[in-house]
């Protein structure tokens, strides 16, 4: 009896270890936006989140699906030129240490509650907010870059000290 709850729980472990996970970053995803993978870029609306010079997240939502991943406040898909530049901004911004961003630009998986793959957020940013209803619909928020409380509430670049 012991070994048979031994194998179940293992075979429980083995399951949940192989589903996708939401917000896992994904090598390959992110290997093939960095490289600037025309055959996968292709294959998705992309949003961005902030200005043409300044993208905070680049928001992946699979073409063809039944889902739409984007908040309203997402605006319009970028073309195929903004898309390519939004990507060479967010690693120039990533090299660019006064930008703030915590990890280098990855594809984070956005999974449903289905255990659906149905897109990337690919950011710098380690916070992004989304909720996940039950039908496996996802609404991915844009993120919140918003003042520090000790920089005097304006908007500017975070305070960096050192050589």
């Amino acid at each position: 009896m012991k070994a048979l709850s031994i194998l179940i729980a293992a075979l429980i472990f083995l399951a949940s270890a192989s589903a996708p996970q939401n917000l896992a970053v994904d090598r390959r995803a992110t290997e093939r936006i960095k490289a600037f993978d025309l055959d996968f870029i292709r294959s998705f609306d992309v949003y961005s989140a902030g200005v043409r010079e300044t993208p905070h997240a680049l928001l992946f939502d699979k073409k063809g699906d039944k889902y739409h991943l984007p908040c309203l406040l997402w605006e319009e898909p970028l073309s195929e030129e903004e898309v390519l530049y939004a990507i060479r901004r967010l690693e120039d911004q990533y090299q660019e240490r006064i930008w703030g961003f915590s990890f280098p630009p990855r594809a984070l998986q956005i999974v449903n509650a289905k255990g659906e793959v149905v897109g990337y957020i690919y950011t710098g940013l380690d916070c992004i907010l989304m909720k996940r209803e039950k039908d496996g619909r996802v609404t991915v928020f844009l993120p919140d870059v918003t003042p520090s409380d000790g920089d005097g509430g304006e908007w500017g670049l975070p305070q960096v000290s050192g050589p």
